[in-house]
């Protein structure tokens, strides 16, 4: 929902996974990552496939860098395989440059 409404306000959003991690089957007979790229694409996401990544990485605008060790979307929060994790934000202007290498690179490996 939350992609949704700021694709509606005009976001632009491009989402890397990695297809190897996101490659089991689903019931409707593809795999989870050609389910989510449907999805995504519906309301306006780019989700771009690219092997081997491990980063967890959010980057808005030119001022907003969040790097972190935390599966944001699909930690364990609790029980057996809960652990700590750390996520960091940097903001204001001396985060551009870092974001601008950030994204070329990604773009660079994507497929």
């Amino acid at each position: 929902m939350a992609l949704e409404l700021a694709t509606a306000r005009g976001a632009k959003i491009d989402i890397y996974a990695d297809p190897l991690l996101n490659g089991n089957p689903t019931p409707g007979g593809t795999n989870q990552i050609e389910e989510a790229a449907a999805a995504l694409k519906q309301i306006g996401v780019s989700l771009h496939r690219l092997e081997k990544l491990h980063s967890k990485i959010i980057a808005v605008d030119d001022d907003l860098l969040c790097l972190g060790s935390f599966n944001w979307l699909s930690a364990a929060r609790e029980g057996q395989y809960a652990r700590h994790e750390t996520s960091y934000v940097y903001r204001g202007k001396d985060v551009e440059a870092e974001i601008r290498v950030t994204k070329e690179d990604l773009k660079r490996r994507a497929r």
